[in-house]
């Protein structure tokens, strides 16, 4: 299970990176919204924004079918290990499988209770790449802190615009 648990872990560390490139490229392109129309590029944008969209949901839908067959392979190679235990215990003993009932409920409920802890346990290593992720780029946004001048500005009174033109295209 360590494989598939490596793999899911991969897998939802690049839809995490994935997203966040895609949620940083609609905040900026929401920011510019103005001036792609102004210059005739919200087409392009839009297009771009798209791409985007399809390659993290492709990098979402891998993260998914992954974990989803974990889960799977998990619960069906437990039931077969009870199935060949009992049929072992059976063989070689020549009880009856009625007189191992009561033990055969308990390890179907134990079974139910350890593919819970399974699942979240997954779920957990599942969201921790994302969780990363996201405290990675937070540190790098911090450090592209631009500071100009030596002396910092704590108010700005005025903003004077000096030889600005504009000019107004109707579509």
């Amino acid at each position: 299970m360590r494989p598939l648990s490596k793999i899911n872990q991969r897998r939802s560390g690049v839809y995490g990176e994935t997203n966040s490139r895609f949620l940083e490229e609609i905040s900026r392109t929401t920011s510019l919204a103005m001036e792609y129309r102004t210059f005739g590029v919200e087409t392009i944008a839009a297009d771009h924004l798209k791409a985007m969209a399809h390659q993290t949901a492709r990098h979402q839908y891998s993260s998914r079918v992954s974990a989803a067959f974990s889960d799977t392979l998990y619960r069906d190679l437990a039931a077969l290990f009870l199935v060949a235990a009992l049929t072992a215990m059976y063989s070689a003993q020549h009880i009856a499988i009625a007189s191992i009932g009561t033990v055969v409920v308990f390890i179907v409920r134990g079974l139910a209770y350890s593919q819970v802890v399974q699942f979240d346990f997954r779920t957990l290593r599942q969201d921790l790449p994302n969780l990363e992720s996201f405290e990675r780029r937070v540190g790098d946004l911090q450090a592209e802190v631009a500071v100009f001048g030596a002396v910092p500005i704590t108010e700005i009174r005025s903003v004077e615009f000096c030889n600005v033109e504009y000019e107004s295209v109707s579509y």
